[in-house]
């Protein structure tokens, strides 16, 4: 431990950090060996006296305040006009300057303070430190105290350098002016390809970086973010239509509920628009997605509800159905050849109810699954060698081919129709078990 002060006047001073202002609640401040409790007693009794003679206020001691007190607890003169001579007895101590140099404290304290703007007191130490050191300590103290002192230098230019050159994100463009200072370089990229960069889908929008949908509601992230749609909900307004079907199927606002409202009085004697590839912005064309965003469609939902079987038995013993959707069967016939398409199940609902065999399974399988019967997409060829779809459904406990508005039992189906299977290439007859 290095030797305390002579007196207590020069703890004071030091203390202070060198003659600055300090809290009254405190005045063990940066001194690397604390106070005995009798001398800051003392040291802040002295402070108390010297504050209340001029008149200030408590909470802090002033400059001058501590200067006085110094000089008092020092037994030299505190007149003002005295105070550089005096100051000078109070630091130009062998002692003071041996505890001071060879402690890492002072060196910080004391070595990277800037010159400007410094009172006498606080610059003397800086400019004074090294003759009298010189003149007091020798040989490797000396090579210390100048150790030291470098080494404080050093370290605030090595400080200043990492400060003006350190780049957290490796764009090139420094901390200091950087505003993304801490977005690293890979989380500028794409990683789903939705045009959002990664760091902004995980701390602004709060979605999957590696999912463009992160709502599953085929309208892609960056689509969402661009209309102003929450991309975390399948449904931004809560108003019952989910936001693809307000967005493309029927022209709706997906910010307003209010709409939602109005459609929903009118259903069933609402029009569909028909479907672009493109539109959300996920995939194009796959029986899955268009039957997943018929099923949240409330028109889909209401001729759902509206659905039957109308069964009868054949003279073999055979048990065939009719499917039939608000009274009318669910298949209306073969458009003309100009409008032959893939319709979505909405448009076909209220456009006639005219479909190519894709657009009647389509609309088929979307009815059936929000009947609840488990339904799988067929696809194959006819005995003339022609594409066709239909579908599978298992309806109590048997399964049955359901082919435009017909139901029929799967046995014996396929040798009499023709029907080559081809999808699902995994295909099982088992599939619904």
């Amino acid at each position: 431990m290095m030797p305390m002060c002579k007196t207590l006047g020069r703890e004071l001073f030091f203390e202070s950090n060198l003659g600055n202002t300090i809290n009254q609640s405190n005045i063990v401040l940066l001194d690397p060996v604390e106070l005995e409790p009798e001398k800051e007693k003392h040291i802040r009794k002295v402070l108390d006296s010297v504050n209340e003679e001029m008149g200030y206020t408590r909470g802090f001691y002033e400059e001058d305040v501590i200067y006085r007190a110094a000089a008092r607890l020092t037994g030299l003169s505190d007149k003002i006009e005295d105070k550089e001579k005096v100051l000078s007895r109070i630091i130009d101590d062998s002692e003071l300057y041996s505890r001071y140099c060879e402690n890492y404290f002072a060196v910080e304290t004391v070595g990277i303070k800037p010159m400007g703007g410094l009172s006498y007191a606080q610059r003397r130490p800086i400019v004074g430190l090294l003759p009298p050191v010189k003149r007091e300590i020798s040989g490797k103290g000396k090579l210390l105290a100048l150790g030291l002192v470098g080494l404080a230098i050093g370290a605030g230019a090595v400080a200043a350098y990492y400060y003006f050159t350190k780049d957290s994100d490796g764009d090139g463009i420094p901390d200091w002016k950087d505003p993304h200072k801490y977005i690293h370089e890979d989380e500028f990229s794409d990683d789903d390809k939705d045009g959002l960069i990664n760091w902004d889908e995980k701390n602004v929008y709060h979605t999957d970086p590696n999912n463009i949908d992160t709502d599953n509601d085929y309208v892609r992230d960056d689509l969402e973010v661009e209309l102003g749609t929450n991309p975390l909900k399948i449904d931004t307004d809560d108003g019952g239509v989910d936001d693809f079907n307000e967005l493309y199927t029927y022209g709706m606002d997906p910010k307003n509920p209010t709409d939602d409202i109005e459609f929903m009085k009118k259903i069933p004697n609402v029009v569909a628009r028909h479907w672009d590839l493109g539109d959300g912005k996920v995939g194009g064309y796959t029986e899955d997605k268009y039957v997943e965003i018929s099923m949240k469609d409330p028109l889909i939902q209401w001729y759902a509800e509206q659905a039957e079987i109308m069964w009868e038995t054949t003279p073999e013993g055979k048990k065939i159905g009719t499917f039939y959707v608000d009274g009318d069967p669910i298949w209306k016939g073969v458009p003309e050849p100009h409008e032959r398409s893939i319709d979505q199940p909405s448009y076909y609902f209220t456009h006639g109810r005219k479909g190519v065999c894709s657009t009647s399974s389509l609309a088929n399988f979307s009815i059936l699954k929000l009947m609840g019967y488990k339904t799988i997409y067929m696809g194959g060829r006819t005995s003339r060698e022609t594409g066709h779809a239909w579908l599978e459904s298992y309806i109590d406990e048997e399964v049955y081919v359901v082919n435009f508005n017909k139901v029929k039992p799967r046995e014996g189906y396929y040798e009499e129709s023709g029907l080559t299977i081809t999808s699902p290439k995994n295909y099982s007859p088992d599939w619904y078990k």
